[in-house]
């Protein structure tokens, strides 16, 4: 008996869609399919969303490979690649794209676009050490929402820069001594 319902991702990054399904009697189920992997046809959590009715084949909005590939993240801020897709027949009259970027429950920055198609944005970080996870939303004209995620570090490797600044005079200064 399915509780959590299923999850359809790319989660080992071959390229293909697998599946992954919980059970009532606490057993969980990866099942690898043949389907090739594109944001827009998955299915990443239980709900999607506002609205779990709507089609992602007309429209939506995805990570660009780009930026889903970055994995520590350190500085004021970070470029974030995602792509609005919209491929309705109709669109109607002044269709708009409100796209608002979420780290966890924090709203981090929020722009609106007439036109579907690629853009950047320029994200803040935050100045702690932390792994989150990024959603990009979109809610177009009707109030209809879209959105993917991925998981990502800040500032995890800040130590490696710290530890060279300890070590480098140490190392200086046995050197000159022999």
């Amino acid at each position: 008996t399915l509780t959590s319902g299923l999850v359809a991702d790319d989660f080992n990054g071959n390229g293909k869609v697998d599946i992954i399904i919980g059970t009532l009697e606490g057993s969980v189920y990866c099942l690898s399919t043949g389907a090739d992997y594109f944001p827009l046809n998955t299915w990443p959590s239980k709900w999607m969303g506002g609205n779990g009715m709507t089609s992602t084949s007309f429209q939506g909005v995805y990570v660009t490979e780009e930026s889903r590939s970055l994995q520590d993240i350190s500085g004021d801020h970070f470029v974030l690649s995602f792509k609005i897709v919209d491929n309705r027949s109709k669109r109607g009259r002044n269709p708009y794209y409100l796209i608002t970027i979420w780290r966890g429950s924090i709203m981090l920055t929020q722009q609106r676009y007439d036109e579907d198609g690629e853009y950047e944005l320029i994200v803040p970080t935050p100045h702690h050490l932390m792994t989150a996870s990024i959603k990009v939303e979109m809610k177009n004209e009707h109030g209809q929402v879209f959105y993917d995620s991925f998981s990502v570090g800040f500032n995890l490797h800040f130590y490696r820069t710290l530890k060279w600044i300890l070590v480098l005079p140490l190392l200086l200064t046995f050197t000159a001594l022999l």
